[in-house]
């Protein structure tokens, strides 16, 4: 797929716009964009049309990269518009003929939520993602082989510590698709399937845990981001846990 990009005209510091629901296709066009020294810019396929166009102009994205829920955004002009099924699902070609990324290139552009106007770009490059996840993987993993739940958006800058720390650890990623209703209720999933050692959710998150029997659960690590937590609520779901349980939190 990387080698895809390059013949589509992708070059180095390019975006590369990727919409889709979470799947493993999702992560190889991730990785492929990377691979292509590109820049990824998540798009969630659930957001309202003029969002998703607004995401793509103003980060100059040269090609789409769309997977399933992604039909909103390919009536777009001017932008080359691959599937990542067909795309991802080929015979294995050759590598680009190209390196790798360096530090300084841009690793992915994520958007804030445009709460306060219009959605802002956030540029991420490769020493600073390089620089947090190796620190994680000291602080969170500690050499330890850890199976992470990937169940929140991949639009969500809290959802790069599930998607790349267990690639970088020799993890396992385990990939939980949206469910297709107008909430996601994934997380309820990842509690059922009980295979999961480590989890990076939100404090709403958090919050659903103490509705559920978790007297079982597998989960020791938990990271905790994307708002306010407060010690009541991390103190209410250890003692729900029924066993130690490392929370961290990482808001501000």
């Amino acid at each position: 797929l990387a080698t895809r990009l390059v013949e589509q005209g992708v070059e180095p510091g390019d975006r590369v716009a990727i919409a889709g629901r979470r799947s493993t296709l999702a992560v190889v066009a991730m990785l492929a964009t990377l691979r292509a020294r590109a820049a990824f810019v998540p798009i969630d396929p659930a957001v309202p049309q003029a969002r998703a166009d607004h995401l793509i102009e103003d980060s100059g994205a040269r090609v789409l990269l769309a997977g399933d829920g992604a039909d909103l955004v390919t009536r777009l002009s001017g932008v080359t518009v691959l599937s990542i099924a067909d795309e991802g699902s080929a015979a294995p070609g050759r590598s680009p003929d190209r390196p790798g990324p360096s530090l300084d290139d841009l690793a992915y552009l994520i958007y804030t939520s445009g709460s306060t106007g219009l959605p802002k770009g956030v540029p991420i490059d490769h020493g600073g993602l390089a620089d947090y996840l190796c620190w994680a993987s000291r602080r969170y993993v500690r050499g330890d082989r850890l199976t992470f739940p990937l169940f929140t958006s991949l639009g969500f800058d809290l959802t790069i510590t599930s998607l790349f720390l267990p690639l970088i650890t020799g993890g396992t990623l385990d990939i939980y698709p949206e469910p297709g209703g107008p909430v996601d209720t994934s997380l309820m999933d990842v509690v059922r399937a009980n295979t999961a050692d480590f989890i990076k959710l939100t404090p709403s998150h958090l919050s659903l845990l103490r509705r559920v029997g978790l007297e079982n659960s597998r989960i020791r690590r938990m990271v905790v981001g994307g708002e306010d937590l407060k010690v009541p609520l991390a103190a209410a779901v250890s003692t729900h846990l029924h066993h130690a349980v490392e929370i961290h939190n990482e808001y501000g």
